[in-house]
């Protein structure tokens, strides 16, 4: 994504305004999603956390929902101010998610957990620097 974003820098062309658009947020969804497999996989969260364990299952839903969404709308609709709208509520999902991985770890005494809350935590920091 850096790569074809330093290449095309200066240009205005379809394939720029398709990568800054729909890609980018496709591209991050997915990796949502298959992060919260991971998640689910890794850290046995069925055994330890039946709420959490249920709270990713949702999650992964809601991302390929807000996928599938924003793709018919920008491939159909086009209207930039939906498309706004459904890219930022799915980025306050996420953060949300976020904080909630940050206060399940808080409480817990979960060792794996504790380091997933740091990366969640480290990952909503490091955030703001972002553009």
């Amino acid at each position: 994504m850096f790569f074809l974003l330093a290449v095309h820098n200066r240009a205005s062309t379809a394939f720029n305004f398709f990568l800054e658009g729909h890609l980018d947020l496709a591209l991050q969804l997915t990796a949502h999603f298959f992060h919260f497999l991971f998640i689910q996989a890794f850290l046995n969260k069925a055994v330890n956390f039946r709420r959490l364990h249920t709270l990713l299952r949702y999650s992964q839903i809601i991302v390929v929902c807000c996928l599938c969404i924003y793709t018919w709308v920008y491939f159909t609709n086009g209207s930039f101010v939906l498309l706004n709208h459904i890219e930022n509520g799915c980025k306050y999902f996420l953060l949300g998610f976020g904080i909630m991985i940050v206060f399940t770890g808080l409480v817990t005494k979960d060792r794996l957990l504790k380091y997933l809350m740091l990366g969640y935590l480290f990952l909503m920091v490091m955030s703001i620097f972002s553009r």
